[in-house]
């Protein structure tokens, strides 16, 4: 046998044994693991409030929702997460997340977060919405949509996006598209996804990994 079907001989038996191993253990560049920047400081996670800047009464309540959505799936007795509604400015809050609406055609988005601090592990400081897009999604996608948001502004990431932290346990690979922070989030209006505001089993371990009090 020539040196050149010596090696692919080689690289052959090596794909081979990565696909039985991926198969066994779950392994696959397709993984739909969750991820994190970085993870927000106690200090500020004690009462993250949410402020609506220059947007309506229907998007205040859908804000509202999303908090509330949050604060039940992660209960405050295990959970270091405690989100609010706060259309107040003279509220105590441990930190203040601005929420503003834009209009930008151009951009294919339907909100954004801003203002990412890894360095000094605190929230993101703002979110976005992109009202040139969002008039497509239903109540309840709205409601998704801001979860998700919300989600980046603790410090997670989509789904499956490699380079970051991946959380254990949580690779989704049966129904990836059903988590609330499944990659390309942004495109989904583009791709005719369907946004659900409910967490998954994955969503929930991912976020008490991160953010378990005991």
């Amino acid at each position: 046998m020539s040196k050149e079907a010596k090696m692919k001989k080689m690289l052959l038996i090596v794909v081979i044994l990565g696909s039985l191993v991926s198969g066994v253990f779950g392994w696959s560049t397709e993984e739909k693991s969750h991820y994190f920047d970085y993870v927000v400081k106690d200090k500020y996670m004690t009462k993250i409030c949410f402020e609506p800047v220059n947007i309506d009464y229907d998007w205040m309540d859908i804000l509202h929702e999303a908090t509330t959505k949050y604060n039940e799936a992660f209960p405050s007795y295990n959970s270091k997460i405690n989100f609010v509604f706060n259309y107040s400015s003279e509220s105590i809050c441990s930190y203040r997340v601005k929420v503003f609406k834009e209009n930008k055609p151009n951009e294919e988005y339907f909100a954004i977060t801003k203002g990412f601090h890894s360095f000094l592990k605190k929230p993101a400081d703002s979110i976005t919405i992109n009202l040139a897009h969002v008039y497509k999604l239903d109540y309840n996608e709205r409601i998704a949509l801001l979860m998700h948001e919300m989600g980046h502004v603790i410090g997670l990431r989509h789904t499956g996006i490699t380079g970051s932290n991946a959380i254990p346990t949580t690779n989704d690979d049966s129904e990836p598209n059903k988590s609330i922070m499944r990659g390309g989030g942004d495109d989904d209006i583009f791709n005719n996804r369907v946004m659900i505001p409910i967490f998954t089993d994955y969503d929930k371990k991912a976020v008490m990994y991160l953010y378990r009090k005991w």
